[in-house]
């Protein structure tokens, strides 16, 4: 296991986001390399192409949603906000507050 990829132990790994930044994509491809000899031996090796584009398939996933995710959680935060503030406004403005 490379390096890199332990760094984000205790208290980095708020919702896996430190695993992410910290080697995750690594840690894909070494998730199938105890398959590798497997599949070059009981396809004479006519599987190793395979094996090696699900490894960078997986590679490429895991890099767009660590590049996304920060995104995506700040505009459903934002979102959130603003739905909220909408929903006081109208509460003070029309009297049907209850707190």
């Amino acid at each position: 296991m490379p390096p890199w990829v332990c760094l984000g132990a205790a208290g980095s790994e708020f919702l896996g986001v430190g695993r992410i930044a910290l080697g995750q994509v690594a840690g894909v491809e070494a998730e199938l390399e105890p398959a590798r000899p497997v599949v070059n031996v009981s396809t004479a090796g006519a599987g190793a192409p395979v094996v090696m584009t699900l490894e960078d398939a997986g590679a490429v996933v895991v890099t767009v949603l660590a590049l996304l995710a920060p995104v995506v959680a700040a505009v459903v935060i934002v979102v959130l906000l603003v739905l909220l503030a909408v929903r006081r406004w109208r509460r003070r403005w029309t009297g049907a507050g209850g707190t």
